[in-house]
């Protein structure tokens, strides 16, 4: 939450115009929209009196937009919108019930949501780190395929002789535990385990939101492997990878790392992780993907 927090920033700075195309006057009263999850946040938009209440939904959406957290997602807008406590209804226009300075409470809907996923490939020796965005009304299960189709094909770019299946993943929800400290910003942001898992019974929509959208899924084959491909891998994400795992899924950021060795010391404390990962992050490339 502290890291969109600090995405979000304090105020908006645009600078809205108040003329139309022909340099006359128009009809636009500037709202103060409060995001309910962070209601510091003051989101400042224009919208003319004579649109409708629904069309105020949807332009608060693309104001929300411009934030990676809502970037793309689908039917973006704002729902449960209220003035002074009182809810607007959904059918009006815009000047029949606000004014200029008004200021609203709202939350934000969508059909979609990008997950933050990390994945641990012990025998590999890799985490392998991206957004990835799938229907709030997906299972688990699903998102499941999705994460492992992405992890074996990155693993089968770079020859390393692994495939995963699903008794071999497991999901639980994840905490940014290094957005609390100060970390050089070459540096990457690694999850810590809530210690609670995620079954593939659930749909995305009843188990993550927009603050709370960090997985960590843990891949470890149910028979011992002995060799150690730690010798083969290139901690640079290529173009080829990139080709390939876009097509499952929208996904951005991919990153593909290294495991350290927190995560190698299976029987290290929570703590003792986080204090390692601080201590032994590397540099990360980070390819943008849509």
């Amino acid at each position: 939450m502290a890291d969109l927090r600090d995405e979000l920033g304090d105020i908006d700075e645009e600078n809205y115009i108040y003329l139309d195309k022909d340099g006359k006057p128009m009809k636009l009263i500037e709202l103060t929209i409060h995001w309910n999850p962070v209601p510091k946040k003051l989101i400042l938009i224009t919208c003319q009196k004579n649109a409708s209440l629904s069309y105020l939904r949807f332009r608060i959406g693309e104001a929300m937009e411009r934030y990676s957290t809502f970037a793309g997602l689908t039917n973006l807008q704002a729902v449960n919108l209220e003035i002074d406590d009182s809810p607007l209804p959904r059918i009006g226009l815009v000047g029949d019930y606000l004014k200029d300075g008004d200021q609203l409470t709202c939350d934000i809907s969508s059909l979609d949501i990008w997950l933050n996923v990390q994945i641990d490939c012990k025998e590999a020796n890799l985490l392998i780190k991206f957004d990835i965005k799938v229907p709030l009304v997906t299972t688990f299960s699903g998102v499941q395929v999705s994460i492992l189709e992405i992890a074996n094909k990155i693993l089968s770019l770079r020859n390393i002789p692994l495939k995963y299946d699903q008794s071999e993943i497991k999901i639980h929800k994840s905490r940014n535990v290094c957005s609390s400290l100060i970390i050089n910003e070459t540096m990457s942001k690694d999850h810590v385990l809530d210690n609670e898992e995620i079954f593939g019974n659930l749909k995305v929509k009843d188990s993550v939101d927009y603050l709370h959208r960090h997985i960590i899924c843990s891949l470890r084959k149910n028979l011992e492997v002995h060799v150690n491909y730690a010798s083969q891998t290139n901690t640079k994400s290529s173009i080829s990878e990139i080709d390939e795992v876009k097509g499952i899924l929208p996904i951005r950021l991919l990153t593909i790392e290294q495991r350290k060795a927190s995560y190698i010391n299976e029987s290290s404390s929570p703590h003792n992780k986080v204090e390692e990962e601080y201590k032994q992050s590397i540099a990360c490339i980070r390819c943008s993907i849509f």
